[in-house]
């Protein structure tokens, strides 16, 4: 199992075992695989996880007067999408979850 396959499956775990909203459930599983990069993935899922990857993050984080970072992009993100943007990236999570372990078999 790959580093990418691993990270993903924890955070799909916890996506699916958890009782908290699905706001909470998508920032826990970005912080599951926020240490992915596209070099984690075989060439033909870098854009899926590209796609991910820039859809969690397109609002930077929220700065206070000290420079700190009570919020960051990820969460601004999430606070940000629609129940319907929520729920079609947790979809597409598993999506590439699915797809990265129908490679790993073939290989």
């Amino acid at each position: 199992m790959s580093y990418a396959s691993e990270k993903l499956g924890s955070a799909i775990e916890g996506m699916v075992s958890s009782h908290e909203s699905l706001k909470e459930r998508l920032l826990g599983a970005f912080f599951t695989f926020h240490t992915l990069s596209e070099k984690d993935f075989p060439e033909e899922l870098k854009l899926y996880w590209k796609s991910i990857r820039e859809r969690l993050t397109k609002y930077g984080a929220i700065l206070d007067d000290q420079g700190n970072v009570p919020v960051g992009s990820a969460e601004n993100t999430i606070n940000n999408m629609s129940k319907i943007d929520q729920s079609t990236l947790a979809i597409d999570i598993v999506g590439l979850y699915i797809q990265l372990s129908q490679l790993s078999n073939v290989s």
